[in-house]
């Protein structure tokens, strides 16, 4: 079957209300990869599951609910939909979470949010949705297991009044972890019929077996575990023990769900956390922990699903710079695999799409006590609109730059100017290889340049 299917999509990250204004473009059929910056900032005080808001661009953004009929259970799931006001989309794209102890659809909302707001030929329209027993969906207590999952996907998609229903046949499915590979499984199946598939960071082995192994013996302690986590009192213990509690979502982000440590902030780990605290709360991560969720039980199964789509439908596998080492070499087996249209990497972890490209707070992480007046705030905003982040630091020039290769995974460094040079001049700030880069400094600031080049990584 001929494939003829351009597809757009977003898959780097920048922490701010900012956009890189100059993306970067790889160009390969079937796909053409724009690699942006877009936005997510978690709130902990604001509840997703009733969103339901316009933006200043003219984007909706409708939160809402719909009924999965699975047996005897009704289960109510929470979805977002994206879309730029009084346009009709020509694109549709379905987003779904990474699954994991805290799935949520805010870990695709800045992405849906980027592309919705595009100018040009096409528009899109982003449908997001989480998964029964995970984010602000219902979490009944079910025996949740890979083939649940799958057959969720499947309805949600092809179902007769589902949200997506309409668009089943020309829908895009981007996904995150195992739920990229369920969707290739499906897809594999004939089950769904996507116009394109995109992977991002793709998983197939859950957090214990893809470190402990599938030996019968370990199987029967994951069995042992997973039963207890569902118990009513020692189940609640041991779950907020392992999963419930501040200090160990922080030290999974930190580990390897985010790359860069600074970018965990306390709004996303008090988000997170309050995500394990809703009722039925402990019944897929349960099952997600002890490889109940895996769709898929060796590298060459995993292999095979891709391989079943060659010539069908695109796929393109975004791995990650950052990955945990054994999760890294499951995306890296993909790459020039068959089936896989196209593969790159991008800077992240486990959940690159929705990490913050700079740190809560940052450019001011890095300045002195008194760096929050006024001076500064209006300088940030300057070199905002220029299309340039400012990283505003007061100290002497040895210092600045021995902060240069950790700033530099992040943006590109392309000069260092004196702080009055930078208050005064400010027509100069796009000049960084002037005259002025290498003059000696009393009060330094380091100019980045927010275009990320993936070829530097």
């Amino acid at each position: 079957m001929a494939i003829s299917s351009t597809v757009n999509l977003s898959t780097s990250f920048l922490s701010s209300s900012i956009i890189s204004r100059h993306p970067t473009r790889l160009s390969a059929s079937p796909f053409s990869l724009t690699v942006r910056q877009p936005i997510i900032r978690a709130s902990a005080s604001l509840d997703y599951s009733s969103v339901a808001a316009t933006s200043k661009n003219s984007t909706a953004v409708k939160g809402s609910n719909w009924q999965w009929i699975f047996g005897d259970n009704s289960i109510s799931v929470y979805y977002e939909e994206h879309e730029k006001e009084g346009s009709q989309p020509s694109k549709n794209i379905l987003m779904v979470p990474t699954i994991s102890d805290v799935s949520t659809v805010e870990e695709w909302r800045s992405v849906a949010k980027d592309l919705v707001q595009r100018d040009g030929r096409e528009n899109y329209r982003a449908t997001i949705v989480d998964w029964p027993g995970l984010g602000y969906s219902d979490r009944p207590k079910l025996d949740y297991n890979a083939d649940v999952m799958e057959k969720f996907l499947v309805d949600f998609v092809n179902l007769p009044g589902s949200p997506v229903s309409r668009s089943a046949s020309d829908l895009m499915i981007v996904g995150g972890g195992h739920a990229a590979t369920i969707a290739v499984k499906a897809a594999k199946n004939g089950l769904l019929k996507p116009s394109a598939v995109a992977a991002v960071a793709p998983t197939w082995a859950g957090p214990l077996p893809i470190v402990f192994g599938r030996e019968s013996n370990m199987e029967t302690r994951y069995g042992l575990l997973r039963g207890t986590l569902r118990t009513p009192a020692v189940g609640w213990m041991m779950y907020n023990m392992l999963v419930s509690n501040e200090n160990s979502i922080q030290s999974q982000y930190k580990s390897h769900v985010y790359a860069d440590p600074l970018n965990v902030t306390p709004d996303i780990i008090q988000s997170r956390y309050e995500l394990t605290k809703r009722k039925g709360a402990r019944y897929v991560p349960a099952a997600f922990l002890t490889g109940v969720l895996d769709p898929v039980m060796s590298r060459d199964e995993f292999l095979e699903i891709f391989a079943a789509l060659e010539g069908k439908i695109p796929v393109l596998v975004i791995s990650t710079s950052r990955s945990p080492k054994r999760s890294k070499a499951e995306m890296e087996a993909l790459k020039g695999a068959k089936g896989v249209s196209k593969f790159v990497e991008v800077p992240g972890a486990l959940l690159p799409q929705e990490e913050d490209r700079y740190p809560d707070g940052w450019p001011w992480r890095c300045c002195n006590d008194n760096s929050k007046n006024p001076e500064e705030v209006m300088l940030s905003q300057l070199l905002h609109q220029h299309g340039t982040v400012i990283f505003a630091v007061v100290l002497d020039e040895t210092s600045v730059w021995k902060q240069a290769p950790s700033l530099s995974r992040w943006a590109t460094i392309v000069g260092i100017f004196t702080w009055d040079f930078c208050r005064t001049r400010p027509n100069n700030l796009t000049e960084p290889n002037g005259p002025y880069t290498n003059s000696k400094l009393v009060k330094p600031c380091c100019l980045v340049d927010p275009d990320f080049k993936l070829d530097a990584v």
